[in-house]
């Protein structure tokens, strides 16, 4: 499976085919390799902003130090919230997303782990995909 189809919860092999189908249509073939390379930077950055060693840290424990995060930085536009909106953990094929949108419903709603959110993530990389291939034009 892809990392990308992954971090989306797609399927493959169609993510991939698609993203190929992408990639040639709008002339840039390395998009995807980029993307994953300033996604995985991002997301250390993040575990290390969160005081988390970025070699053992648990999904478990990223979504416990994200939702004490945001019981004291309920701003959206704190820096942290702002930078890290495409930051996560993927372990095993889970995954915590550091998108404010998505600490927030787990906090606000009080979401347990196995319910945690992870939808504003997704979208966020969706439309991140779309527009460095262009929109798909």
């Amino acid at each position: 499976m892809s990392f990308l189809a992954e971090l989306l919860g797609e399927n493959e092999p169609k993510f991939s085919v698609d993203l190929e189908y992408l990639a040639k249509k709008s002339l840039k073939p390395n998009v995807d390799l980029k993307l994953i390379n300033e996604l995985r930077k991002r997301s250390l950055l993040m575990l290390k902003q969160l005081g988390l060693d970025p070699h053992d840290t648990t999904l478990e424990e990223l979504f416990m130090a994200l939702n004490s995060f945001y019981a004291i930085n309920k701003s959206s536009d704190n820096k942290f919230w702002v930078e890290n909106q495409l930051g996560f953990l993927l372990i095993d094929h889970e995954l915590v997303s550091s998108n404010y949108f998505d600490v927030r419903d787990n906090f606000e709603k009080k979401l347990s782990f196995g319910d945690r959110s992870v939808i504003y993530f997704r979208r966020l990389l969706y439309k991140k995909i779309s527009d460095l291939y262009g929109g798909g034009t």
